[in-house]
């Protein structure tokens, strides 16, 4: 009797055991998804990068218990990344430095190849492309290596980016087909890989008819997934440009977000147009804008564009 009170007792003990490590598995789990959420909310916040660092911390810390390498290291290169883009590049480096001396203490492969990958968005972002082409090809070579299941469309697009400021259309071409045969893959990743391919038949001289069939290829997948980013808007200005209908080419310009796009564009259509002295007062106001940006602001600027995509929209299902 005494024997089966004790045996009672000890299955009464074990599942109040199993129910707690259930229960605080949901709430680890709950925590992580919140979290995540937050970073991603966060991160194109731009007075909010205290908050967004207090939040990644944490969530580095709640993926650190909960196994989840994946996540940590993006937390880890997120931090990385939006203290770059803000002008802090020194902690930049030094979140780089710390994530890949605990992913070699961890023996983390995904840790270490997720540290070059950071790097090299941010020394693109800097037009330090020479630097960026060697990183992005370790990225490649490493994901080979050791993670050969890994999606590296980012990786790709990346070095397309710097084969278009090249002037290499072939090798434009060759990085934007990878990117779109990578599995699982995104679909801002399919976005800007076919983006690319426009941009590469504008290489050397306007090809109108390679450009119109990258475009409908572009336009069919914007349908498909709903999303439009910044540099395939542009591509609607060149779009109309090309084709001749310099209305609609004055009027998409004109609904830019980049300014310097935005006055570019729109002077080229008003010239195109015949409007000469609406051409002139814009081109004063580009003048007047590119004179009160100085060096280290456009390189931000650049830096913003590269990674807004690698870093947090492309992953943002907040």
């Amino acid at each position: 009797m005494n024997r089966r009170l004790k045996y009672r007792k000890w299955m009464a003990c074990l599942c109040l055991l199993w129910a707690s490590l259930s229960i605080t598995a949901q709430v680890k789990t709950a925590d992580i998804e919140q979290l995540r959420k937050d970073m991603y909310r966060l991160f194109s916040k731009p007075d909010s990068i205290q908050q967004f660092l207090q939040v990644t911390d944490q969530l580095k810390e709640v993926s650190k218990q909960a196994n989840n390498e994946e996540l940590l290291y993006k937390a880890w290169a997120n931090q990385a990344i939006l203290l770059s883009s803000r002008g802090k590049r020194q902690q930049a480096q030094d979140i780089i430095k710390d994530m890949s001396e605990y992913a070699r203490k961890s023996d983390s492969k995904y840790g270490l190849f997720t540290a070059t990958q950071t790097n090299a968005h941010i020394t693109s972002g800097l037009l330090m492309e020479d630097e960026a082409e060697e990183l992005f090809l370790q990225c490649i070579s490493y994901k080979e290596q050791y993670l050969p299941n890994l999606n590296i469309a980012s990786i790709y697009i990346g070095l397309a980016k710097i084969y278009h400021n090249k002037k290499k259309k072939d090798k434009v071409l060759e990085m934007a087909d990878k990117a779109l045969h990578e599995p699982d893959l995104l679909p801002e990743h399919r976005i800007q890989a076919l983006s690319h391919k426009c941009m590469a038949a504008l290489i050397g001289y306007d090809n109108k008819e390679e450009f119109n069939r990258y475009y409908a290829e572009l336009d069919k997948a914007r349908k498909e997934t709903g999303i439009s980013l910044s540099l395939s808007r542009r591509l609607d200005v060149y779009h109309a440009e090309l084709n001749g209908d310099y209305e609609t080419m004055l009027a998409l310009a004109q609904k830019l977000n980049n300014q310097s796009d935005k006055f570019k564009m729109s002077g080229k259509a008003y010239r195109l147009l015949g409007r000469w002295e609406e051409a002139y007062h814009t081109q004063v106001a580009y003048k007047k804008y590119s004179d009160s940006i100085n060096s280290a602001e456009a390189r931000n600027n650049a830096l913003n564009q590269s990674l807004a995509l690698d870093a947090a929209r492309a992953e943002n299902a907040a």
